[in-house]
């Protein structure tokens, strides 16, 4: 979609180099991982992330994740499901888990918003 969104920005009415990606939950995270593969694959620049209460890392190992098991609006409980949905039993890479990638560099600016008592809150912080 984003090379398409890209090859089309004539006909869109769109500046081909100010794209951004966006998501919320599991969308947050597949926009990261769009993000991650224009950088790698030389695909078409991403100006921007917008990342709301992103899932990033399916360890679920901070506190958060930890102590957060309950909460009002996402539980441990559902992040859980949301990963074994989205992975099954394929081994997580950095393009499905983006907490896995060690060099940041060449990825656009990113605005990352969580929630206090999130699941995933201090993995979006990290």
């Amino acid at each position: 979609m984003l090379a398409w969104t890209a090859g089309h920005a004539a006909g869109l009415g769109i500046d081909p180099a100010r794209i951004a990606v966006a998501g919320h939950s599991a969308g947050a995270n597949l926009a990261a991982a769009v993000a991650l593969r224009a950088r790698d694959q030389q695909g078409p620049p991403i100006r921007f992330q917008l990342l709301n209460q992103p899932i990033l890392d399916e360890r679920e190992q901070t506190w958060s994740a930890v102590n957060f098991t309950d909460t009002p609006w996402n539980t441990r409980s559902q992040v859980g499901a949301a990963w074994r949905h989205y992975l099954d039993s394929v081994p997580a890479t950095p393009y499905a888990a983006p907490t896995r990638v060690e060099d940041l560099s060449g990825l656009p600016a990113a605005y990352i918003g969580t929630a206090e008592f999130d699941p995933n809150r201090d993995e979006d912080i990290a």
